[in-house]
């Protein structure tokens, strides 16, 4: 579904993506960890094109995205849903018209309406279409952010951080929608997080992202019984070992 072959991007003199690789097959759930600033948002923004990277190839459905022009890019993004990290919901809009948002101009309003009530059903909230964002706690807010993005039936859906700043309680409930949003039909799902709780329940595979590389990817098992020092120092969150703080 997507391929990263020999990525490199750089600002200015700090290179935050070295010859990167990484496959995503259709249908799975593959979580990317890293500590803070190791790249994971930069790497995002290049799988849906809002970044160029300085060298390499991308592949989205078997299509190379980097020298595309405009028009063409736009048409593949709309494959992708995003679920954002604070949720990114419009203060000024009701839920309902932020779950619409992304599919106002293609649909008539009838068949609006049924989407945002069957993408609100399908994550636990019926019945909250008129409420405001500022009426909603983090987790309905986050949960609003999920059924905006399948809202627009995307082949991929992208998670930035999707429990950060919940209590534990709530980031399960995340962590089960994650789950039964990726079983549905033709759905791939890419996440990004610290809290390796989640990654070990949500995920089919973990790539561990380091010094602009991806340098381990297995199951969750395998993962959690890695022999590799940094990966181990990661998801133990140990300050000792080969990973120093920058």
């Amino acid at each position: 579904m997507i391929e990263l072959k020999n990525v490199s991007k750089s600002f200015g003199s700090n290179s935050v993506l070295k010859s990167l690789n990484l496959k995503v097959c259709k249908g799975e759930n593959i979580t990317i960890i890293g500590q803070s600033g190791s790249g994971k948002s930069v790497l995002i923004k290049h799988i849906i094109g809002l970044l160029k990277p300085d060298a390499g190839e991308i592949f989205i459905d078997g299509i190379e995205i980097t020298t595309l022009k405009e028009k063409k890019l736009f048409k593949l993004i709309e494959k992708f849903g995003m679920v954002f990290q604070g949720g990114a919901l419009f203060d000024s809009l009701t839920v309902g018209e932020n779950i619409a948002f992304g599919i106002r101009e293609k649909k008539d309003k009838h068949e609006i309406n049924g989407i945002v009530n069957e993408s609100l059903d399908n994550v636990g909230l019926p019945g909250i279409s008129d409420l405001m964002p500022s009426e909603l706690s983090g987790g309905m807010k986050k949960r609003v952010s999920i059924a905006r993005a399948i809202a627009k039936k995307p082949k991929i859906i992208m998670y930035d951080e999707p429990t950060t700043g919940l209590d534990p309680i709530m980031a399960d409930v995340i962590n089960e929608l994650v789950i039964k949003v990726g079983e549905m039909p033709g759905i791939t799902s890419i996440i990004i997080t610290h809290d390796m709780v989640s990654a070990y329940k949500v995920s089919k595979r973990i790539a561990v992202l380091y010094d602009g590389k991806i340098i381990e990817t297995g199951l969750p098992e395998d993962i959690k019984n890695t022999k590799n020092e940094i990966v181990r120092q990661f998801i133990e969150g140990r300050s000792e070992g080969p990973i120093k703080l920058r």
